[in-house]
Formats: structure tokens, C-alpha cells, sequence
């Protein structure tokens, strides 16, 4: 179970990104795109254009780390919008990485 504490905000990209990005690259779509700090401890989500894979970034202990998950089947159901980034409330999150559809 993968489980976001409350004091930690998680930021989505709205729009599809190459997830061939590393932990540099995904960095700096957090500043560029997401307008954020990815060295704030915060979540920042990205996912690929068919939705069956999404990496998360954030840093912690002095270092970047990656959580990267591929679905064998269907896909993730992430919140959509107008903007380039949203932060869906933190009982929304959950679901979206432990299950499917």
C-alpha cells in the first residue's frame, strides 16, 4: 500500500510526458511545468501518453528518488483539467496507484 501522509502535497501533470526522463529530466518538468520546487519533499506525478505508466519524483534524505509503476493491463485514472498541473485532495490519491481500471 503506498500511502501519502497529510502534510505532503502531490502535484499531477495534466498533460502526457516522455517517461524516458530520468531524475533530472523529471526535475526539471517540475520546474517548467509544474511551476514547483522538486526539491520541496512533495509529490510530483507524471504519466505516459497511453496512461499505463506513471513515475512520481520527489526528494528525500538528500537525493531524488523515482517510484515507477507499469500496469499489464488498463489504465490510470488520474484527474484531468485545463491547467498544466492539479492537486487532487490526498484521500483522492490513493486509489489512483493501488488499482486499475
Amino acid at each position: 500500500m503506498f500511502s501519502v501522509p497529510a502534510s505532503i502535497r502531490v502535484f499531477v501533470a495534466t498533460t502526457p510526458v516522455d517517461l524516458r526522463r530520468g531524475f533530472d529530466g523529471l526535475a526539471g518538468l517540475t520546474r517548467e511545468v509544474l511551476e514547483a520546487d522538486p526539491l520541496s519533499g512533495h509529490l510530483f506525478a507524471f504519466r505516459n501518453r497511453r496512461g499505463d505508466r506513471l513515475k512520481i519524483l520527489f526528494f528525500a534524505s538528500g537525493g531524488y528518488c523515482v517510484f515507477y509503476k507499469r500496469l499489464e493491463r488498463g489504465t490510470f485514472r488520474l484527474p484531468t483539467g485545463d491547467t498544466p498541473r492539479l492537486e487532487p485532495p490526498p484521500i483522492s490519491w490513493t486509489p489512483v496507484i493501488a488499482s486499475n481500471v
